[in-house]
C-alpha cells in the first residue's frame, strides 16, 4: 500500500490563488508517483474567487471565523480527522496558526514525518506582532526541529529560513 500524505493548507481549490495552485501542484505530483494524497483545509474564504468543484480527496472543515486571512476552525475536529486518516506524512503550511501546531503535535505524538511549505513571514501590527515574535522564538523553533523538509515558495523566505 502506498504512503498516505495529508496536506494542510489554509486554502485549496476551488478557491483561486498562488498558494492554492502551489499546493495543488504538490498534491498532483505525489499522486502521479503513486502516493495517496488527502487535503484538510477550511471552507473557502468568502472574500476569495472560486472556480470549479471540491475534489474528492479534499476535506473542508467549517471556519468559525477568519482572522487576518487565516481560518479559525475547530481544533478538535481537525485533530480527529488527522487521527482517522492516519497519514504517514503530514505536509503543513506555515503560517497557519493553531493548525500547524496541532499537525506537528499529532505527527510527533504518532511518530509521523512532518514536511512544511513555508509561504510567508507573518507581518502584523502591535500587539499581534509581539505575540507572533514570541511564538516564532519559542513554539515554532520547537516544531522546526521535527520537520524533515521545508519548501520555501519565494526567494524572500529562503534568507530567513537559513537564519533559523
Amino acid at each position: 500500500m502506498p504512503e498516505k500524505i495529508v496536506f494542510v493548507p489554509i486554502q485549496y481549490p476551488p478557491t483561486i490563488g498562488g498558494l492554492q495552485s502551489y499546493i495543488k501542484g504538490l498534491v498532483d505530483a505525489v499522486e502521479e508517483i503513486g502516493y495517496e494524497a488527502v487535503v484538510i483545509t477550511s471552507t473557502p474564504n468568502p472574500d476569495m474567487k472560486m472556480e470549479g468543484e471540491v475534489e474528492k480527496n479534499v476535506i473542508q472543515l467549517n471556519s468559525w471565523f477568519w482572522f487576518m486571512n487565516s481560518p479559525i476552525i475547530n481544533p478538535l475536529k481537525f485533530y480527529k480527522n488527522l487521527k482517522t486518516l492516519n497519514p504517514d506524512v503530514v505536509n503543513l503550511v506555515y503560517p497557519f496558526p493553531i493548525y500547524l501546531d496541532i499537525a506537528c503535535f499529532y505527527a510527533i505524538l504518532h511518530r509521523k514525518k512532518i514536511c512544511c511549505t513555508y509561504i510567508d513571514d507573518v507581518i502584523m501590527k502591535f500587539p499581534y506582532s509581539l505575540i507572533m515574535r514570541i511564538y516564532e522564538m519559542t513554539i515554532w523553533n520547537i516544531w522546526k526541529r521535527s520537520i524533515i523538509s521545508m519548501a520555501c515558495t519565494c526567494l524572500e523566505n529562503t534568507g530567513k529560513m537559513h537564519q533559523a
